[in-house]
């Protein structure tokens, strides 16, 4: 998929595989209803739309710098109106967070137009037109490997469609571990783990402790191998996190320090509260040195991937063969990455415990096990990779 450009409407277009400029999808068209997919386009709207958002939470220096700017200007503005204008009452409260408001929405909507082209992969890779969001169910691939869209004509490369809705009917996109799981090992959920693959479709990448891994995979791996990757990942971030938690650590010595000289002017109960105080910022500073802060999803994927694992599902991707544009799919998640000669075809790689016997079992389809979830006559496939893939699906869906 090519270059984002923008029409003449003012809205976003791509290019389909066949170097053809389309309009990009648009959530809405996903909300239409008309068929049997409704549900999975529903499903895939809300998907898109947790993309966006967890894009728009991504920090980039150039977003950091623009929302920085945008603070400016807004407390220039609230100072103008409380300066200026007498008697304002509640208008510099309203200005002020109705340009918080603004703030979060043009930081949205520069989010969405930055991954427009990986919306429209994500889109093709579940089935569905990257353009209009109509089915690609039932169509017949063409002498170049495409189905074209009876709807608009956008035409996508078959190979591109990993996750087809058709076969994960009603799955889950990613296991997740319970709520309360999630909230005493500081697991982020799926959807704000969102991050592209190498073909541009967004996955929940991993965790840095791998916790959102399901258990019988983590066992597949092994405790020794999944300790070792854990460390690997935990190190992308270490060293900003260690930087930033200077400060609470520095207040809390601060705190420290007043609490012992308040002591030794006899306000017992002033060095009692200064000591609370200090401990709960050394207990933050703690608490973002073992967080998540600075974790790059990216990163992190590609770390796996170099590992010889997906960097969404940890599936082993040892002894599968790359399709024609150099992509291994994982066949449990539809994830699809481009890997090395350490690991692709077969070759020594690391997967941890089982992984070798998984490649053998799986290393047999040419297109890396999901692509050909389309077979020539637009149907999904029912070998044994269609097969492989909706038990991954069901297995997540646990």
């Amino acid at each position: 998929m090519g270059e984002v450009m923008t029409g003449a409407s003012g809205g976003s277009v791509v290019v389909d595989d066949r170097g053809d400029s389309v309009r990009a999808i648009a959530l809405g068209d996903l909300a239409r209803a008309g068929d049997d997919a409704d549900a999975a386009r529903r499903s895939l709207a809300r998907h898109l739309k947790d993309a966006v958002r967890a894009e728009s939470r991504r920090r980039t220096p150039g977003r950091i710098a623009m929302v920085v700017v945008l603070v400016l200007v807004l407390l220039a503005v609230n100072g103008f109106v409380v300066a200026r204008i007498r008697g304002a009452g509640v208008l510099p409260t309203l200005t002020f967070w109705g340009g918080i408001v603004v703030i979060i929405v043009l930081v949205r909507i520069v989010a969405r137009r930055k991954v427009v082209r990986e919306l429209s992969s994500t889109a093709v890779a579940e089935g569905f037109c990257g353009s209009c969001g109509y089915t690609l169910a039932d169509l017949t691939t063409a002498a170049d490997g495409c189905v074209q869209c009876p709807e608009c004509g956008a035409a996508w490369k078959a190979a591109r469609v990993t996750r087809p809705h058709w076969v994960h009917r009603g799955a889950t996109r990613a296991w997740e571990p319970a709520w309360w799981r999630r909230f005493i090992f500081g697991v982020a959920s799926a959807r704000d783990r969102l991050s592209p693959d190498d073909r541009g479709r967004f996955v929940a990448v991993v965790d840095s402790r791998l916790r959102a891994v399901p258990p019988t995979r983590r066992a597949e791996i092994g405790a020794g191998e999944v300790q070792r990757l854990s460390g690997r990942l935990r190190g992308i971030g270490r060293l900003w996190r260690i930087l930033v938690s200077f400060i609470p650590f520095g207040l809390a010595a601060w705190a420290a320090y007043g609490a012992v000289a308040v002591m030794h002017l006899g306000e017992a109960v002033g060095a009692w509260v200064l000591a609370v105080i200090a401990l709960v910022l050394a207990g933050v500073g703690v608490l973002f040195v073992r967080g998540h802060g600075f974790y790059s999803l990216p990163r992190a994927a590609r770390a796996m991937v170099e590992e010889g694992l997906c960097g969404s599902c940890a599936g082993s991707l040892v002894g599968l063969a790359a399709d024609g544009d150099g992509f291994v799919v994982c066949p449990s998640c539809g994830g699809a990455w481009k890997g090395g000669s350490t690991w692709v075809g077969g070759a020594a790689g690391v997967g941890g415990k089982g992984t070798r016997a998984e490649a053998d079992g799986q290393g047999a389809s040419p297109r890396g096990g999901v692509a050909d979830a389309i077979d020539q006559s637009g149907r999904p496939a029912e070998g044994e990779q269609g097969r492989a893939a909706a038990g991954g699906s069901e297995e997540r869906g646990g």
